[in-house]
C-alpha cells in the first residue's frame, strides 16, 4: 500500500531591500528534508529547492518500496 505523504515548502529567510530581496526556502517529504534553494522570489527559491529534491532522490535511498 502507497502511503502518502505531503510535500512543503517553508521560506526559512529573507534578505535584502524590499526591491532586491533574497528568499531561501527548504523542500520536506512528510517530516524529512529534502532540499534548500535560494531565488530573488519564493517561486524561484521553491523550485531551486524542488530541483536540489529532485536530484537527491533520484540518487537513490529517499523513496522506498515497503
Amino acid at each position: 500500500q502507497t502511503k502518502k505523504q505531503n510535500i512543503t515548502y517553508k521560506i526559512i529567510s529573507e534578505k535584502g531591500l524590499a526591491h532586491e530581496k533574497e528568499f531561501v526556502s527548504e523542500v520536506y517529504l512528510g517530516k524529512e528534508w529534502l532540499g534548500k534553494g535560494n531565488g530573488k522570489t519564493k517561486k524561484a527559491a521553491e523550485q531551486q529547492a524542488a530541483k536540489k529534491a529532485l536530484a537527491k532522490i533520484s540518487k537513490g535511498g529517499i523513496l522506498k518500496n515497503d
